[in-house]
């Protein structure tokens, strides 16, 4: 069932200004980085000489001291990723463990940063979208269909946080919709950029929430989905926020209303330079609250900081569930397939044929991807013979006494297991049918299948 929200007139967006400066502080050492995009080196050891000894009030308020030359992009700006040496890591998390557990009314910030680890790359970082097609390196590879994009641990670890009460609200600049795939309720949620799986029809102000990426045209600015309102048959649009495009009030009032009553602002994964995003955790501070800033790299925010942690979003939030006795729950891919036999029409024979297809409600995964690698069935009968890569068969043979399924899914294996089952179609030869719901915990690739 779609939900209902009033979303139409919308605020401007525009950019900020990138003014970063050196403080003095701990020392951390950059990642290394080069063109050809090999894996970032962190230095957790100190550089020889330098003190182990820093004053920790100033330590978790300042920027990094560069103990190398930056990386800056064709503007000028810093976009070196830094990492906190452990021992710093580690005061800091206790501190903003010791934030939270103070805290009555926490707003959590998201950027493209917590998504790193779902396969989706960020614009701003060395490796950047942005970053590489300034060095004119393309940025759209072949499709990869050997996975399916899905919550990382941080966002599974924010939606349990949510639910445990630890944080109230979150408002994020992603338009991947993994925070609500994850559980985190839409009304508890500002999802500013708009979020790629939900369409509105904005006669009825109706949201469709699917399971797949709703936009269809290559016009950025067109919006229209090809689909319509099943209530007033009107077009229906992606709701995803294009720059120079009006934000959604209904989206952008809440986080405003949130970000007022905070008195805990953290944020994460994002570099704080696109407004009115980057502006609304600083109301937290204009009220008496703390601001607490997880980033790889430098903001124009940080001195405004009271806790400024390098380091990556699913390293410090690991930790800090740990710390917290919260357990990160594996994110649960749910499909649903049905094995279905019918009779096969044929005019140039009164014999009676039955066909066999697979059906689903959800052929499409998270991001558009295929949830599925392939499929390959079974027909049994005097013989055993398989198919690969169809759902369909048509006829099947006139002493078949079961048709099994075998899926697998679209996901990277874990331990060498793959992400595979079977599902079974008795006697399809009496026109028969069964749907079956499937869940995988794509943490072990482990599925339970139940027959509905």
């Amino acid at each position: 069932m779609p939900s209902t929200t009033t979303s139409s007139s919308k605020a401007s967006s525009s950019t900020s200004s990138n003014t970063s400066s050196n403080t003095s502080g701990k020392k951390i050492s950059p990642a290394s980085s080069s063109s050809s995009g090999t894996t970032r080196e962190k230095t957790a050891s100190s550089r020889k000489g330098e003190s182990t000894s820093t004053d920790f009030s100033t330590l978790i308020k300042t920027n990094p001291k560069l103990s190398a030359k930056p990386i800056t992009n064709k503007d000028g700006d810093d976009i070196t990723e830094y990492f906190d040496e452990t021992n710093v890591l580690n005061a800091k998390i206790e501190h903003l463990v010791n934030l939270i557990n103070q805290s009555k009314h926490i707003v959590l910030y998201t950027g493209a940063g917590i998504s790193r680890a779902a396969g989706i790359r960020d614009y701003r970082s060395p490796n950047g979208v942005w970053t590489m097609k300034e060095k004119g390196v393309k940025t759209v590879a072949k499709k990869d269909e050997s996975k399916i994009i899905f919550p990382t641990r941080t966002h599974m670890a924010i939606s349990t946080l949510y639910n445990a009460g630890k944080i109230q609200y979150v408002t994020s600049q992603n338009v991947d919709g993994l925070h609500v795939k994850s559980g985190i309720p839409r009304k508890n949620m500002s999802e500013l950029h708009g979020n790629t799986n939900v369409e509105i029809c904005h006669k009825c102000n109706i949201e469709y929430v699917r399971n797949f990426r709703c936009r269809n045209n290559k016009n950025v600015h067109d919006h229209r989905t090809g689909r319509f309102c099943e209530k007033c048959k009107s077009e229906l649009e992606d709701t995803i926020i294009n720059f120079n495009e009006n934000l959604p009030t209904d989206q952008l009032e809440r986080a405003e209303e949130n970000a007022s009553k905070a008195d805990l602002a953290i944020v994460v994964g994002t570099s704080m330079r696109v407004n009115p995003a980057c502006s609304l955790p600083q109301m937290c501070k204009e009220n008496g609250g703390k601001l607490v800033i997880i980033n790889l790299q430098l903001t124009p925010k940080d001195k405004k900081a009271d806790l400024r942690i390098f380091a990556e979003a699913d390293k410090v939030i690991d930790t800090v569930m740990k710390k917290l006795a919260l357990e990160i729950p594996p994110f649960i891919l749910e499909t649903e397939y049905s094995l279905e036999s019918f009779e096969s029409v044929n005019p140039t024979s009164e014999k009676k044929l039955i066909g066999f297809k697979i059906t689903s409600p959800s052929p499409l995964g998270p991001m558009g991807s295929k949830v599925l690698r392939s499929i390959s069935l079974k027909v049994h009968g005097s013989k055993v013979v398989s198919f690969k890569d169809t759902m369909m068969l048509d006829p099947i043979p006139s002493d078949c006494t079961k048709i099994s399924a075998v899926l697998k899914y679209n996901l990277n294996s874990i331990d060498e297991k793959e992400a595979k089952c079977t599902i079974e179609l008795e006697n399809p030869l009496n026109i028969t049918s069964k749907s079956f719901a499937l869940k995988v915990n794509t943490s072990t690739n482990e599925i339970t299948v139940t027959e509905k």
